[in-house]
């Protein structure tokens, strides 16, 4: 946890003072965007790349810090993010671009999204913040299952017992052959019939 607190008092004294130099007054949301950039180090992820022929492409970087700015001031379509990136200086320079007009189009976003989807980068990159701020720390878990588990609301009912025909009384016709007696139960020292 103390790795945390050090990197916050770094974030406090040092990123911000700059920050304000470099860009005008930041609100609330903009430093949030500009710490946790801070903390996950977008940057070590994002594979750099030759192009020998043919256009390079668009700067990945500035695409990927987009798309976290895009998650934390909870812009829904790409449109609402670019516009968001014309409208606002200080959330286009701190994804890195200087000037409105070099901000790309929403194809080029989609295919940069497909990129980072296919390169696992998400992922990557919460591995390495888990490791780097909390693997000294034992995080606990409790799961709790609410899954419906199909039951039996009442008891199964018992097959009937067959029917044994009543035994006649008396002695048997001569030539007639019945079914032999049940033996005797015996409980408690005594003889039931």
């Amino acid at each position: 946890m103390s790795k945390l607190s050090q990197t916050w008092s770094h974030i406090q004294t040092h990123l911000f003072r700059f920050l304000e130099t470099e860009v005008s007054p930041l609100n609330a949301t903009e430093k949030r965007f500009a710490t946790i950039l801070d903390l996950i180090e977008l940057d070590r992820f994002i594979p750099m790349t030759r192009w020998p022929r043919g256009r390079p492409p668009k700067d990945r970087a500035s695409l990927a810090r987009a798309f976290v700015a895009k998650s934390i001031f909870q812009l829904a379509p790409t449109r609402q993010l670019i516009a968001c990136l014309y409208s606002n200086s200080n959330l286009r320079r701190l994804c890195g671009w200087e000037w409105p007009d070099r901000i790309t189009s929403e194809p080029t976003f989609t295919r940069a999204f497909s990129e980072f989807a296919c390169l696992e980068l998400p992922v990557k990159v919460h591995q390495a913040v888990i490791e780097r701020y909390q693997s000294e720390r034992l995080v606990g878990h409790l799961s709790i299952d609410a899954t419906d588990i199909p039951a039996r609301e009442k008891p199964v009912a018992k097959p009937p017992e067959p029917v044994r025909p009543e035994a006649k009384r008396g002695r048997p016709r001569t030539g007639e052959v019945r079914p032999p007696k049940a033996p005797p139960v015996v409980e408690r020292g005594e003889l039931k019939m």
